[in-house]
C-alpha cells in the first residue's frame, strides 16, 4: 500500500485505485489536511528511494486521529 513516510501525490494514487475513479487533485489535499489524519515531516522525499519526484513533501498518517473518525465516510 503506502510506505510509513509518503507524499499526497502517492496517497492520491492510492484512493485512485481503491476507489476506481479519478480524483479531483486540486481539492484532495484540502479535504485529507481538514481531517488531521496527515502529519507533515519536516522533510522531503528522495526521488531515487520512493521513486517520486525529488523534493515532494512527506506525510505520516496521524494513527489518534484516525481512530477518532474511522466509522465517519469521508468522500473525495
Amino acid at each position: 500500500m503506502l510506505p510509513p513516510e509518503f507524499t499526497i501525490s502517492q496517497l492520491s494514487k492510492l484512493y485512485e485505485r481503491a476507489l476506481k475513479k479519478n480524483i479531483d487533485k486540486r481539492n484532495f489535499l484540502k479535504k485529507v489536511l481538514k481531517t488531521n489524519l496527515l502529519e507533515y515531516l519536516e522533510k522531503k522525499a528522495c526521488g531515487k528511494v520512493l521513486n517520486v519526484q525529488k523534493g515532494s513533501q512527506l506525510y505520516r498518517f496521524n494513527i489518534s486521529a484516525y481512530k477518532q473518525i474511522k466509522d465517519k465516510r469521508i468522500s473525495f
